[in-house]
């Protein structure tokens, strides 16, 4: 094993020694298993200060002379954390990185107090009814929209912008926003429709008892403010195929597998979701509608 330390954690000796264990795939003390694709490994070390172990298993035998050519995910994903940061935009800080044999590699990264937003949505704002959360609601997607459309406007296109890759810090408002997962992230002089469409398509792959037509419209409204220039027709056009494409795909999805409503109640409770004052109250809206 070889390893980079690219700032010094608490903790340190403690996450050296769980290491070797971690790349077996078998669990030391204090850490546990989170939820991957099959070309990944994850597990997070609940200590006071979380941290987050990425496993980066290989695709297929040409994982080896793709990296050759442009990186390793590990360092591709590292190199993209490090743009998102330089331009503006909040990401977890990598704590570490190294090499395995057979061409593995891993990533330490420090857990942000976050959740993502698809389960965010549909555990605290699904089919609300009341005033305060409404107004809530609509702001979250408000701030949202204007982050993505800041994003494409820098140039960035996420590579897997689904909405629980983008994780809503709790307690902190203004809203801030994380973006995770992000080894396959490109930036472009003038990023092409088609990617514009497929990331806008990844965020709203929530069900409309989530995201109603309402919600969404105001997503894009906040988006076009911040997003690269386009005319009337650009985005009309944008608008009515990402709407066309997501809802395709939602059909006969299970809403619960595009975001879980099972977070803790209290955090709502706690005011880490919404401030308890007035911040989030907002005028009444055209487009809102008795059935959100």
């Amino acid at each position: 094993m070889t390893l980079w330390l690219v700032k010094s954690p608490p903790g340190e000796s403690q996450l050296v020694r769980d290491l070797p264990q971690l790349h077996r795939q078998i669990l030391p003390a204090g850490w546990s298993w989170v939820n991957a694709s099959v070309y990944a490994k994850v597990a997070v070390w609940e200590s006071a200060t979380p941290v987050y172990y990425k496993a980066f298993l290989p695709r297929n035998r040409w994982e080896t002379p793709k990296a050759w050519l442009r990186g390793s995910r590990c360092q591709r994903a590292i190199a993209q954390a490090t743009l998102l940061t330089d331009k503006g935009f909040s990401t977890p800080a990598i704590i570490a990185w190294g090499k395995l044999s057979g061409g593995r590699e891993f990533m330490l990264t420090q857990a942000v107090n976050g959740i993502g937003m698809g389960s965010c949505i549909a555990s605290y704002f699904r089919q609300v009814k009341t005033p305060r959360l409404l107004s809530a609601k609509r702001a979250l997607i408000k701030a949202l929209g204007e982050q993505i459309g800041r994003l494409h406007q820098t140039g960035i296109v996420h590579g897997d912008l689904r909405p629980n890759n983008v994780l809503l810090e709790l307690g902190q408002y203004p809203h801030r926003f994380h973006f995770i997962d992000n080894e396959r992230n490109q930036r472009y002089r003038k990023i092409p429709a088609k990617l514009l469409r497929k990331n806008l398509v990844q965020i709203g792959m929530l069900a409309p008892v989530d995201l109603s037509i309402h919600d969404r419209m105001r997503f894009f409204k906040a988006y076009l403010t911040q997003a690269p220039a386009l005319d009337r027709s650009q985005q009309r056009k944008l608008i009515a195929d990402v709407y066309r494409v997501t809802m395709k795909r939602l059909a006969g999805k299970n809403p619960d597998k595009q975001g879980s409503p099972y977070l803790p109640k209290h955090f709502l409770d706690d005011g880490l979701i919404l401030p308890s004052d007035d911040t989030y109250h907002l005028s009444p809206s055209p487009l809102a509608s008795s059935q959100e």
